[in-house]
């Protein structure tokens, strides 16, 4: 066996497609943690450094996506007792990761091996193992928290379990949480003509030119710079549903109208810098 071993990694690095010789390992790989072979793990523990070695070379060189799985798996059922793993487990983080963000098989997998090292090894030793990259590991735990029928949800949640405080106690950047500027609807203006046709103005780009108005300082003129901040402000009562100083059926079109055209109109200016609050 580390014969095969050591031939199936030296031609891997030789032929241009390896899947072959990947199949062959993960086959093996497999058949050995099937059963209770200790003799034959001991004369495979010299084999496991160059054995990783090459699996994260490959990982993080262009592989298709087959391959990519194909090696992920290899990485999580390296055939050795947990004793002979413990030097190589802060290596091991990168591909758990990946397989907790992989197809279905990969994460059942390094879920499984997870609660593995979880449940059998000192949280003193764990965790300085893990450090590195154990926010990614609590996150990719966190997108797995979904109700059923998702599979792994309960899993996830019984691993955060056992990790107890510590699965906040490494999320110390910002989590990627994905958002939008502005709602997909922002605020918007309903205009009828005669004979009763409505359509749908959106005021978001309105809104971004006030604000830049307003912020501008003295770049702008005080007119002009009031006339955006009553807009805002009139924006915002509306979006809040504040009922202060804006009509009980809302805000009038006579109102927003004049806040739109004020600033383009020269005879509606006046000088009021001194009575502008912002």
């Amino acid at each position: 066996v580390p014969v095969i071993m050591e031939v199936c990694m030296k031609s891997a690095t030789e032929v241009e497609k390896p899947l072959g010789y990947m199949h062959l390992l993960r086959s093996m790989f497999r058949a050995l943690n099937s059963a209770k072979f200790d003799s034959l793990m001991r004369d495979l523990i010299p084999s496991l450094q160059p054995c990783l070695n090459l699996l994260l070379s490959m990982l993080d060189g262009p592989t298709t996506a087959d391959m990519r799985d194909l090696i992920l798996e290899l990485c999580l059922i390296l055939p050795a007792r947990l004793s002979s793993l413990l030097p190589h487990i802060p290596r091991l983080m990168k591909p758990l990761v990946l397989a907790l963000k992989g197809n279905d098989d990969l994460v059942s997998l390094a879920l499984c091996t997870l609660e593995f090292w979880i449940d059998s090894l000192n949280p003193d030793f764990l965790e300085p193992s893990m450090a590195s990259l154990m926010s990614e590991v609590i996150l990719a735990l966190w997108s797995h928290l979904r109700p059923l029928p998702y599979k792994w949800g309960t899993k996830s949640l019984e691993l955060l379990g056992k990790l107890g405080g510590r699965n906040r106690r490494f999320l110390k950047e910002p989590l990627a949480l994905e958002c939008k500027e502005n709602p997909e609807h922002g605020l918007r203006l309903v205009l009828t003509f005669e004979p009763a046709t409505p359509f749908l103005v959106p005021l978001d780009r309105c809104i971004h030119f006030a604000v830049g108005a307003v912020m501008q300082g003295n770049g702008m003129e005080a007119f002009y710079r009031k006339q955006a901040l009553q807009f805002i402000r009139v924006c915002l009562n509306s979006l809040l549903n504040l009922r202060e100083n804006v009509p009980a059926e809302g805000v009038s079109s006579g109102v927003l109208g004049h806040l739109l055209i004020s600033s383009l109109d020269p005879s509606r200016r006046r000088n009021d810098a001194s009575d502008m609050k912002v």
